[in-house]
């Protein structure tokens, strides 16, 4: 990957990752149980019809899948498996 491309998945994942980090602090502060805390993260890149999984312990993109046009909305399947 060139570094213009890293800089580029840096700029649309920095966001992202802020919001999970408040989406953990956010119950602590108010003085409720923590949301569960995954060690993947999965993240729709609509721009570049991809999907990428973050590592979330190191914040560093391990995968990316090109999923098709502009992909947007996941849902977790009944069994709690898949993603679709």
């Amino acid at each position: 990957m060139s570094s213009t491309a890293k800089s580029a998945l840096s700029c649309r994942v920095a966001p992202l990752l802020l919001a999970a980090v408040l989406m953990v602090a956010v119950p602590i502060v108010a003085g409720t149980a923590p949301m569960a805390f995954a060690k993947e993260a999965v993240v729709l890149n609509s721009d570049d019809d991809s999907l990428s999984v973050i590592d979330t312990t190191t914040y560093k993109e391990t995968s990316r899948s090109y999923i098709g046009r502009a992909p947007h909305h996941l849902m977790k399947t009944p069994d709690g498996k898949s993603l679709i």
